[in-house]
C-alpha cells in the first residue's frame, strides 16, 4: 500500500489540504496555486494508482477533502477494491481511524459506522487502522536519540 497526503505537502507550501504562499522559500520549495496543487495531486495518484498493480491499502493522511470528487473516480477506475485509511468519501471499502496513535482505542469499538469507536447500529462496515509510530517517544521519523 501507499501513504499519501493532501493534507500537507511543505515544498508546494500545502497546510489543511490549502496552498498558503510564502515570500521567503526554502531551497526545493515552490509556489503553486490551489489549481496546480491539484492537478499535480490528480497526476501523481494516477501514477501510484495504475504503475503498481491492485494495491491492498491506500492510506489518505487526512482525508481527501476538496479533492474527494477526483479521488473518487479514480479510486473507482483504478482500484476499485483497495481498502482505503480516511476514504470515507471515496471509497465503499473504508477503513477508519481508531482514534489514537498507541494502537490502543479510547473506549469500546464497532466495527460498522464512520466514527472513531464505531457505531452498533451502523449498517457500513468500516474497520479501524492504526498508524503507530515507529521510534521511542513518539518521533514519526528516526532520529539518534529516539533510539
Amino acid at each position: 500500500g501507499f501513504y499519501y497526503s493532501l493534507t500537507n505537502n511543505f515544498y508546494l507550501n500545502v497546510r489543511s489540504h490549502n496552498v498558503q504562499p510564502s515570500n521567503t522559500l526554502l531551497p526545493g520549495q515552490q509556489n503553486v496555486t490551489q489549481a496546480q496543487f491539484e492537478q499535480l495531486a490528480k497526476e501523481q495518484l494516477t501514477e501510484l494508482f495504475t504503475n503498481y498493480g491492485d494495491l491492498a491499502e491506500f492510506w489518505f493522511d487526512g482525508g481527501t477533502a476538496d479533492l474527494s470528487n477526483t479521488v473518487k473516480a479514480l479510486m473507482a477506475q483504478y482500484q476499485p477494491h483497495t481498502a482505503t485509511f480516511n476514504g470515507q468519501d471515496v471509497s465503499p471499502n473504508v477503513v477508519k481511524w481508531v482514534g489514537t496513535e498507541s494502537g490502543m482505542p479510547n473506549g469500546p469499538i464497532w466495527s460498522t459506522g464512520y466514527s472513531n469507536t464505531g457505531d452498533p447500529n451502523a449498517t457500513t462496515f468500516a474497520p479501524a487502522g492504526c498508524d503507530t509510530t515507529l521510534q521511542n517517544g513518539d518521533h514519526w521519523f528516526y532520529t539518534p536519540s529516539a533510539g
